[in-house]
């Protein structure tokens, strides 16, 4: 999960340096009694 919150944060900021943004990403998982959830927030 780390990684994909990871990638988007780096195409972001190529794209759009230095504006605000917050990018969530959730797994739900069907097998497990547990959802996966990576966030990050700041400035690009």
């Amino acid at each position: 999960m780390e990684d994909v919150v990871r990638k988007c944060v780096q195409l972001l900021r190529e794209k759009h340096p230095g504006k605000y943004c917050r990018v969530k990403c959730v797994s739900y998982e069907s097998i497990h009694d547990h959802n996966v959830c990576s966030e990050w927030r700041g400035i690009l």
